[in-house]
């Protein structure tokens, strides 16, 4: 579950996304892509070969102009997709979730987990815990001065603790596992770069299925029990 996924604005998210689908593919399992209709003219496509399935979604502020929405859609949005959370607790077959995203999106993400009792984890990307004040600034121009009525789902979804739900957060740099490591209490931070590799997905019931495979060989495996 990327925040948007299309193949006109391609970043180094959907590069990782895209990749480890692939390698799902190729272990025998059938990654699906859900993310929301950011940027995207079409509810359904496959792209690479991988199913993508969209969802109608909204920013939770009042007065928004048709170009701060499309600025939002870029980069940064902090959207909410009723829609979205109504599908991932339709899906069938469901092991595990896996978001690339944070906020109300990924706590519609870490809640539909929840209430499903399947395993939940957490990709960062970059710039969670070390956001510039200039970037920081530039990202909610948009919203600046509008009144939000978001916040109550913002609460229900736990969109501020989506890290601390997280079964595993696993991040892409160093420096970012080194300051996830040092926020987060439970521990449970990875290190693993853009070129490590999926392997040896567990078919047993109850187990996560994820080995993970990093280009140094460090290889990390987490098993899941239920509460």
């Amino acid at each position: 579950m990327p925040r948007r996924f299309v193949a006109h604005e391609w970043g180094g998210t959907e590069t990782v996304v895209a990749e480890v689908a692939r390698q799902q593919q190729k272990a025998g399992y059938a990654p699906k892509i859900v993310t929301s209709m950011a940027l995207a003219d079409c509810r359904r496509e496959t792209i690479q070969n991988i199913p993508v399935e969209r969802y109608p979604h909204h920013y939770p502020f009042f007065g928004l102009s048709k170009d701060e929405i499309q600025l939002l859609d870029k980069k940064g949005g902090n959207l909410l997709s009723l829609g979205l959370f109504a599908g991932l607790l339709r899906e069938p077959g469901v092991r595990l979730y896996h978001a690339h995203c944070l906020k109300r999106l990924g706590g519609e993400v870490a809640t539909a987990a929840r209430w499903r009792r399947i395993p939940f984890v957490v990709t960062l990307h970059g710039g969670v815990f070390d956001v510039p004040q200039a970037e920081r600034e530039d990202l909610v121009r948009p919203i600046r001065g509008k009144m939000e009525w978001g916040r109550l789902f913002g609460a229900i979804f736990g969109s501020r603790q989506v890290l601390e739900r997280a079964d595993m957060v696993i991040c892409v740099g160093r420096s970012e596992a080194e300051a996830a490591a040092q926020a987060l209490p439970h521990g449970r931070v990875a290190h693993l770069p853009m070129a490590w590799m999926w392997r040896g997905f567990p078919k047993e019931r109850g187990a996560v299925p994820e080995t993970l495979r990093n280009s140094s060989g460090c290889v990390f495996v987490r098993e899941y029990q239920p509460d």
